[in-house]
Formats: structure tokens, C-alpha cells, sequence
């Protein structure tokens, strides 16, 4: 995983634009934002894998308590681990407090996951979530965790 420039970013995206594994989860929200590149490591930043089927989003919330969403696009396992592995870096240079992620409904293998590391969610928001190859939105399901009791960031072996 290298940190993604610009051409990078939107090279993903063409590639992905109709992949149904990642295409209609890249928005979480109502509104869908342009993807960028972060000029500083302020607000957070955006690594992309050599092969460009991984991309791994980060944004730091820092009202009060540091809190770090992430988000993953991937349909490589071995690319998802070499997140976790940056994740964990993050959170020691930065002193993240805590971690935040989000699923759509019907991302199912998604689901899975973050019920793992997670455990359950933390809520759910209706119809907030917008599935762009069924045109139309869906729940979305929140998740939240204290940074030191990430069970699966706490194996060194990740």
C-alpha cells in the first residue's frame, strides 16, 4: 500500500466503476463527495495498493476525542490485512482514540467483518446509504471502538 496521488485515486475508481464488489458501497452517504487527495496528513489520507484493487480511506474526526473512519474498498484479503497493518501505525503516530467504519446493508461480506473486529454495531441509519447499481438507498450500520480494545490490531502478526 503506497499513499495514493490524485491519477491514482481516479484510476481506482475507473477501474471499479461498475465492479459490484466495490462500486456501490464508495458512497456511505445522501451526499456523494469527490474523492481526493489529502494535501497534509491533517484530515487524513488515502493509500492505494500496487495491483489498484485496494483502497483504503482514512479521515480524522478531532472533536474532543481523536477518532479515526476508515473505510476499505478491496477484493483482496492479503491487500485488506495490509490496512489493518497501516491502521495500526496510524493509531500509535496519531494517538487514535477511537475508530469508527460503516456498511451498507446489503454488503453483507462487510457486515461480516466488522461484526468480527467491531463486534456489533452501534446503530443504524435509515435509507442513508446509497447503493448506486440498485438505485436507491439502503440502511447503513454503524461501528465504533475504542482503539485499544481493537482485538484484531492488537496481533503483531497482522
Amino acid at each position: 500500500m503506497e499513499l495514493a496521488n490524485q491519477t491514482q485515486i481516479d484510476d481506482f475508481l475507473k477501474k471499479h466503476c461498475w465492479d459490484e464488489e466495490i462500486y456501490p458501497y464508495l458512497s456511505i452517504d445522501k451526499w456523494v463527495s469527490e474523492k481526493k487527495e489529502y494535501r497534509d496528513d491533517w484530515g487524513g489520507g488515502i493509500y492505494v495498493s500496487k495491483n489498484n484493487d485496494c483502497l483504503f480511506h482514512y479521515a480524522f474526526n478531532r472533536s474532543g476525542q481523536l477518532i479515526m473512519d476508515i473505510s476499505i474498498y478491496s477484493k483482496s484479503s492479503k491487500e485488506t490485512y495490509k490496512c489493518f497493518n497501516l491502521i495500526k501505525n496510524i493509531i500509535k503516530r496519531y494517538g487514535v482514540e477511537y475508530l469508527e467504519s460503516c456498511s451498507h446493508e446489503s454488503n453483507k461480506k462487510s457486515l461480516k467483518i466488522q461484526n468480527k473486529i467491531y463486534g456489533n454495531h452501534c446503530g443504524i441509519k435509515k435509507d442513508r446509504a446509497w447503493n448506486s447499481l440498485k438505485g436507491k438507498y439502503e440502511d447503513l450500520y454503524q461501528f465504533r471502538i475504542k482503539a485499544s480494545n481493537l482485538k484484531l490490531l492488537q496481533n503483531e502478526n497482522l
